[in-house]
C-alpha cells in the first residue's frame, strides 16, 4: 500500500518526531478503516506513544480493545416488514437481547413524550420475550454492525433492551400502518391520520 510505504518511511526517517507520530496514527488508521488488517492497526497504534498523534492513538486504541455495544431502530415498521433493531458490537461473544410491551398512550400521559425509554426500571419486570444472540465476528477486535430480525409479528410498541456483561442498551421498535400529519397554531390542532398499507 503506497500509502503506508510513505508514513512508514518518514518514521524511519524522523524517529521520535511530531511528524513520525502523526505518520504512525495515519498507518494506524488505514490497517483498521480501509483494509481491515486489525492486529496490525494495534500494533502501530501501540507504537505511537509520542508526539502529537498519541492523544488519537490512544483514543483508537482504547475503542479497539475494550467493549462496547450499542443500538438503534431504523424508524417506525410497516406490519408487512420484518421488525429489526441495528446491533452495533465490539468484543463480546454474546448479548441477550429482551422485548417489553410498550402501553404507549398510557406511557407518553405519565411523560409527555415518547422518549427516555432507557430509563424505564426494567428490571423488576418480566420480560415478554427473550434471546440471545452470538455476534458473527470474523477477525478479533472487529465492530461489527449487524441488523436483528425481532420475533414480532403484530403491531405493538416494545422497549428492546440489549445487554452483556456490565453493558446495556436500549431503543423503542414501533410497528404500525399509521402515518400522521400534524399542523398546529396557536388556537387548534388538525391531525390527519392515513393507514399506509
Amino acid at each position: 500500500h503506497r500509502a503506508i510505504d510513505a508514513f512508514d518511511s518518514v518514521v524511519k526517517k524522523n524517529p521520535r518526531t511530531d511528524e513520525a507520530s502523526q505518520s504512525l496514527l495515519e498507518m494506524g488508521k488505514i490497517f483498521e478503516d480501509r483494509l481491515g488488517e486489525l492486529a496490525s492497526a494495534i500494533e502501530i497504534f501501540q507504537l505511537c506513544d509520542f508526539g502529537g498523534g498519541q492523544f488519537a492513538a490512544r483514543l483508537r486504541l482504547a475503542s479497539m480493545l475494550e467493549e462496547s455495544l450499542s443500538v438503534r431502530t431504523l424508524g417506525t415498521i410497516r406490519s408487512d416488514e420484518a421488525p429489526s433493531i441495528q446491533l452495533t458490537t465490539r468484543n463480546l461473544d454474546e448479548v441477550t437481547i429482551e422485548l417489553y410491551a410498550l402501553d404507549l398512550e398510557d406511557y407518553f400521559r405519565r411523560h409527555k413524550t415518547h422518549r427516555s425509554v432507557e430509563n424505564l426500571d426494567l428490571d423488576l419486570i418480566q420480560a415478554d420475550q427473550s434471546f440471545t444472540h452470538k455476534p458473527s465476528v470474523t477477525a478479533d477486535h472487529q465492530r461489527l454492525v449487524e441488523n436483528i430480525q425481532l420475533p414480532v409479528d403484530s403491531q405493538g410498541v416494545w422497549v428492546v433492551t440489549v445487554a452483556s456483561g456490565m453493558h446495556r442498551a436500549t431503543t423503542l421498535v414501533m410497528v404500525s400502518d399509521i402515518d400522521l400529519i400534524i399542523e398546529s397554531n396557536d388556537r387548534e390542532v388538525v391531525v390527519f391520520a392515513q393507514d399506509m398499507v
